[in-house]
């Protein structure tokens, strides 16, 4: 496969990229003199040991020692083959790459993304000439969706039919055994052939970092003859260049929103990105319907170590955010939470309310402790001694995951205040063992030390300040 790109194509290639351009879609970097630095996206660090020299046209790590060319940075970065690195690049800076003797059928997965290009297509003239579309073009009126809106994101209309796209995209050139590995079309169970997979439905592309169409969501409109069976949203499957652990809805669009913000909002949907932009929120990205992953966390960390969750005002929102707390935490990443009223989510907010009421709302963000705090209050009872050994047993592994002491620090002080209990108890469940305990005089003594703090719920000032765990005061002589 490497032969069909010649060496001196590849040498053109490399002089021609900005090799900062192409790493600062992947990490935040700042200007060092002739260099450029930013965290290492290869390995967890907390200062950044991560060099590129535009003038050379290579990076390096001094802490994990990765190093090379543009084209080793994306072969690292998204896991592909040489010759599929020179190709993202030509295709980012329009370079064209002459086809060698051996190349007359194209490898998979140009295949693959070309397919998915067609198929774009394919929705968003359906879409617009169709007559089952008026469904999905109601709808767009219904959800405030623009003419540009609805062009910025390619979305588009698969017929109430079985085989049109299928059939559409042989006539194309593109043979079944690539449409089955597309995910596009599935197999039937008891006789030869293929069927479509997307049927009435409002098609969402969704676009890797590079902005390529790689998959494709899509959303069921009432009368179908199936819509009682069939699941409201449904993905593509994964194929070899769509895995839902590495994509985030949106992503393409925002990259340079969130390096002006320094921050990234995460909502959980399509419809919830589309409305963010519709009302000049760009720097969001959407879950497809899916947790988000140790994957999704680190892809974030380049690019920004500010996150905030605005995840749906319910009971699986809540449960989704906190899961989602402890990932972003695990990388580093610093994570605020936006609570939205009962029954809301960011795309019926936005159809009510502006995007500066919107971005008002992430200002106010809570912090990660507070949003905890908030959920366990509304079920457990935080007053009794059990209420807070299991807040602890929850709040504490989060802490320990943060990698500024200070910010831990004055974390558990905020848990201390909240449960109304002294510092010193949590730092012993931070670090159990580290110290020894120390035994209070008497009982009565140790009980009205801890009642005076749990009595108001927050800490105690003017009284006399107690001695460290495990160190005895000085005996009057």
């Amino acid at each position: 496969m490497s032969r069909r790109i010649p060496d001196e194509t590849v040498q053109d290639v490399l002089n021609r990229v900005d090799i900062v351009d192409v790493i600062g879609d992947y990490v935040t970097l700042t200007q060092r003199g002739a260099n450029a630095k930013g965290l290492c996206p290869f390995h967890q660090e907390k200062t950044p040991s991560f060099t590129v020299s535009p003038a050379k046209g290579i990076f390096y790590c001094f802490g994990c020692q990765a190093s090379g060319d543009a084209v080793r940075f994306l072969i690292l970065s998204e896991n592909i083959t040489f010759p599929e690195a020179v190709r993202m690049l030509a295709d980012r800076y329009g370079i064209h790459i002459p086809e060698g003797r051996d190349s007359k059928q194209d490898s998979e997965l140009q295949q693959l993304y070309r397919l998915h290009q067609a198929a774009v297509a394919f929705f968003v003239q359906r879409l617009a000439q169709d007559p089952g579309a008026q469904a999905v073009r109601e709808y767009c009126r219904t959800r405030q969706l623009s003419r540009e809106v609805v062009e910025r994101f390619a979305l588009g209309y698969a017929p109430h039919t079985w085989e049109m796209l299928g059939r559409e995209m042989q006539r194309q050139g593109y043979s079944q055994d690539v449409l089955v590995r597309s995910g596009l079309v599935a197999t039937r169970d008891h006789r030869p052939g293929v069927y479509d997979r997307f049927r009435h439905r409002l098609m969402f592309p969704i676009y890797d970092r590079q902005g390529r169409p790689i998959a494709f969501g899509g959303r069921l409109l009432e009368g179908g003859s199936d819509s009682h069976q069939a699941p409201k949203y449904l993905n593509s499957p994964e194929t070899p260049i769509f895995q839902k652990n590495r994509t985030l809805y949106g992503f393409h669009l925002a990259k340079q929103a969130v390096r002006q913000h320094g921050q990234m909002i995460i909502v959980e949907g399509y419809t919830d990105v589309i409305a963010c932009h519709r009302q000049g929120v760009t720097h969001v990205v959407g879950t497809l319907g899916t947790a988000l992953t140790e994957t999704h966390a680190s892809m974030l960390k380049g690019l920004t170590r500010d996150v905030v969750l605005v995840f749906d005002g319910d009971t699986a929102g809540g449960k989704a955010a906190e899961r989602g707390i402890g990932l972003f935490l695990d990388a580093g990443v610093r994570v605020q939470v936006v609570t939205l009223p009962e029954g809301e989510d960011p795309d019926s907010f936005l159809r009510q309310h502006s995007g500066a009421a919107f971005l008002q709302r992430v200002a106010e963000a809570q912090s990660f402790l507070e949003f905890v705090l908030a959920r366990m209050g509304r079920f457990s009872d935080l007053r009794t001694p059990t209420g807070r050994a299991d807040c602890v047993a929850r709040v504490v592994p989060m802490l320990k995951k943060i990698e500024s002491e200070v910010e831990r620090w004055g974390y558990m002080i905020q848990l201390a205040e909240h449960l109304g209990m002294p510092p010193e108890v949590l730092e012993r469940e931070m670090n159990p063992g580290s110290t020894k305990r120390s035994q209070p005089t008497s009982k009565s003594s140790s009980f009205n030390r801890f009642s005076d703090h749990s009595s108001s719920g927050q800490r105690s000032f003017g009284r006399r300040p107690q001695p460290p765990v495990g160190v005895q005061p000085p005996q009057r002589s």
